[in-house]
């Protein structure tokens, strides 16, 4: 074999995805076995620090090897995990759960009778059952929609929840998103239009304009 064909072998064993030896080596033994394939930036084994190269040419100090060569070729941070994919039915049990804290939390704070409501199809009410204005505001209805989304569309689950008012002749819809990070019911977003906000306040939804 030709020195510059010895040369090229020698590359491809350094660079190429990690190996583990046949007589299983331990972790902390890595490092001194010579059957590991390290990493081709970075030349640290599975269980090492990683300095994988960072912007400007300097060096990153991680935590020991998590994955192989692909994560740095793809450019991603080989210290990160990527987010669980959300099915349907976790995303049903989610928002189910989500409107059971709000309803729970309501219920404590505001009137023991609010709870929520149960799904009527296409004529769907809103989330949370029970919510009225003060009798000084003419007891009226408030129609509570709860969304616990990854993105928030504000457009659609307005006119969704503004639906769910027409549907329960009510005064205000309202709607309420999951604040990500946030496990207190009481620090959610609760969002609305004008016309929702000028109903809470004087118990009387101004005609709407064209």
């Amino acid at each position: 074999m030709s020195p510059r064909r010895n040369r090229r072998a020698r590359r491809s064993y350094d660079g190429g995805l990690w190996r583990w030896s046949p007589g299983g080596v331990e972790p902390g033994d890595l490092r001194q076995s010579p059957l590991v394939r390290r990493c081709r930036y970075c030349h640290a084994a599975p269980g090492q620090s990683c300095t994988r190269p960072g912007p400007r040419g300097h060096r990153i100090k991680c935590d020991p090897h998590p994955h192989p060569l692909r994560a740095h070729r793809r450019g991603k941070d080989p210290t990160m995990t990527t987010a669980r994919r959300r099915t349907r039915s976790s995303a049903k049990a989610a928002g189910a759960r989500f409107e059971r804290e709000v309803a729970d939390y309501l219920a404590e704070h505001v009137d023991d009778r609010i709870d929520r409501r149960v799904k009527t199809g296409a004529k769907d009410r809103g989330d949370i059952a029970g919510i009225r204005l003060s009798p000084a505001l003419r007891s009226g209805r408030v129609v509570v929609e709860c969304k616990n989304t990854s993105r928030v569309a504000l457009g659609a689950q307005h006119a969704e929840a503004e639906t769910e008012r027409g549907n329960d002749d009510a005064v205000a819809a309202l709607l309420v998103h999951k604040r990500h990070g946030v496990a207190d019911p009481g620090r959610q977003w609760v969002t609305c239009t004008v016309a929702d906000l000028v109903a809470l306040l004087t118990g009387e939804r101004p005609q709407e304009t064209t």
